[in-house]
């Protein structure tokens, strides 16, 4: 392999190897943002379904009264 070669294999590595370094950035990046967003989805779930789950028990409750003052 000639010299000329031999510089332009290595430019062409060291360029692939910047890509796949920035990919990797991208990848992180974006994995961090999708692990908050599943993080606030499930606390958000869990305060609808609590909020839902004392609603019911209210109702509950309240047709047990109605039940017991006839």
């Amino acid at each position: 392999m000639s010299a000329c070669n031999c510089v332009r294999v290595c430019c062409m590595y060291s360029k692939l190897e910047h890509r796949v370094e920035k990919a990797q950035e991208e990848f992180d990046v974006i994995s961090k943002s999708i692990r908050k967003e599943v993080e606030r989805f499930e606390l958000q779930r869990y305060h609808d379904f609590k909020a839902a789950i004392i609603s019911y028990l209210e109702s509950v409750m309240n047709n047990q009264q109605q039940v017991c003052n006839v």
